[in-house]
């Protein structure tokens, strides 16, 4: 299945702003996509609420159901397939033996691993129950890449808590069998230009450059409250009143993500803007985590944690032994009423710890503002 050249073209186009190419980027997508010998998609599902398709196939600019279907040759994916039955697993294992060591598998959702994997069947192979955890490790190792679509896949995420299903992550089952290291792209549900772009990047340059926890940097390389826009507004104690929510347990400053720059629902809105909630945290590894909503000093645990952990700060009174030693990796550093990077400090002397601090142009006696009676700006 093709589309023209010129819709092809148009929705590229359409695509290249929110992705981040370049004219040569778009020319090797339409090269690589655009022909015979486009790479085939197998988007395999485990335990998983759908959440992360609908996602992908509500986006509008481009219309991402159009580009996986008639652009990218997807091949097999249980709620867009015509086949059913035996049909349906022929047709993907056709594709799996006719693109061996070529196609992207795309996994959404954790996959079950008790009583052998039968919490989760996606078919029937050689008339016995084929389940993801048998689907998985068959097909994994023949692909080229293998993309963790969603927190679920990626780490658990939601499903992970079940003490019968055995939940696992890809990454976790696949370690030591793959071709190339497994792409998780979490995030609940996963972000649709984060996922195609990661495709685009696949096609047109190989491997992108992953973080610590396997995921893309370029879209987890910052903090979310770092480049949320109520960075700059006052803190509130109250969800509803407009301001920084990070005292009202917003996982913000402890949560990479670019979501704040690309948004969900064709860039209309995210968690904080327009919802008006807190960030959840639903990109990071131990997401659920509980409380979602608690006031900032009954998070912080930074009296018995060691110095620079990226959790210091979290409102807490009494951290000031520790916060002396920040590093510029701390989400909440100038946040906290007895931090030397405080926005309101008394004795901000040491410039070497508050230049890496955001909030440090703010304080009206820090050295960086040069000594100035009143809040500088940034």
């Amino acid at each position: 299945m093709h589309i023209s050249r010129r819709d092809f073209l148009r929705l590229a186009s359409a695509a290249a702003v929110a992705l981040g190419l370049t004219p040569l980027d778009l020319l090797k997508v339409e090269q690589a996509l655009a022909g015979d010998g486009g790479p085939p998609v197998i988007w395999l599902q485990g335990a998983v609420c759908t959440g992360c398709t609908i996602s992908l196939l509500n986006t509008a600019a481009p219309e991402i159901d159009d580009v996986l279907t008639q652009t990218i040759s997807l091949e097999y994916h249980q709620n867009l397939t015509t086949l059913s039955g035996d049909l349906a697993i022929a047709s993907l294992s056709r594709s799996v033996e006719d693109h061996a060591g070529e196609f992207i598998l795309c996994v959404e959702g954790g996959v079950p691993t008790s009583i052998n994997g039968n919490y989760a069947i996606i078919g029937e192979k050689d008339g016995r129950p084929w389940t993801m955890f048998d689907a998985l490790n068959e097909l994994g190792p023949k692909a080229r890449y293998i993309l963790a679509v969603g927190t679920c896949a990626s780490f658990g995420g939601i499903v992970k808590p079940s003490q019968y299903t055995g939940i696992r992550s890809v990454a976790d089952l696949m370690a030591g069998k793959t071709r190339n290291p497994v792409i998780n792209i979490p995030a609940c549900p996963v972000n649709p230009v984060v996922l195609v772009g990661t495709i685009v990047e696949l096609i047109t340059a190989g491997m992108p450059a992953l973080d610590h926890h396997g995921r893309p940097a370029r879209y987890y390389d910052t903090s979310v409250h770092h480049i949320c826009p109520r960075l700059p507004t006052p803190m509130v104690d109250q969800i509803g009143v407009f301001g920084c929510y990070e005292h009202v347990g917003c996982k913000g400053p402890h949560t990479e993500f670019t979501c704040p720059r690309l948004k969900w629902n064709n860039g209309v809105n995210w968690c904080i803007d327009k919802a008006n909630s807190v960030c959840i945290g639903c990109a990071s590894p131990d997401f659920p985590s509980s409380p979602f909503y608690a006031k900032g000093d009954t998070m912080c645990n930074k009296p018995t944690s060691p110095p620079n952990d990226t959790t210091c700060c979290a409102a807490c009174t009494s951290c000031s032994g520790s916060c002396t030693d920040c590093s510029g990796n701390c989400a909440d550093a100038g946040t906290c009423p007895d931090c030397p990077k405080t926005t309101a400090c008394s004795d901000c002397t040491n410039l070497s710890v508050c230049s890496d601090c955001p909030n440090f142009m703010n304080c009206s006696d820090c050295t960086a503002t040069g000594g100035t009676t009143t809040p500088a700006t940034a």
